[in-house]
């Protein structure tokens, strides 16, 4: 008897745990631009902030290609550095109004397409 009573101690610690003390995952992450896109195809917004990671998101993707890299005369660890160096520069001439919120996917498209060309990848 007292095994059962222990297992059902366990299972309902488990369970309590499991329910409501773990971390509520968000299925919205920034940093997956094509995330962002479906986001805002559905109607949703997104803040300035979450357009600046899924840029550098972005950014850092095209850095780890190594045949994009080779192709442009550069290599990985170049493009990492020229990204690192240009990274502030960029978000502040792109990026002046922190506080915007977007919902017009064509103008969240030529804000990736020119942080990308500004840091250099």
């Amino acid at each position: 008897m007292k095994y059962l009573f222990l297992l059902v101690i366990g299972f309902s610690g488990f369970y309590i745990y499991s329910n409501f003390y773990s971390a509520i995952e968000s299925d919205f992450d920034p940093t997956d631009s094509k995330m962002l896109f479906k986001h805002m195809i559905d109607g949703g917004e997104v803040s300035t902030s979450e357009v600046i990671i899924a840029s550098e998101s972005m950014a850092k993707f095209f850095c780890n290609d190594a045949t994009l890299q080779v192709s442009g005369g550069y290599t990985i660890a170049s493009c990492h550095e020229r990204l690192n160096s240009f990274k502030d520069i960029c978000v502040n001439r792109i990026f002046p109004n922190k506080d915007k919120m977007y919902s017009n996917k064509d103008e969240v498209g030529k804000l990736f397409k020119r942080f990308v060309s500004c840091v250099g990848t």
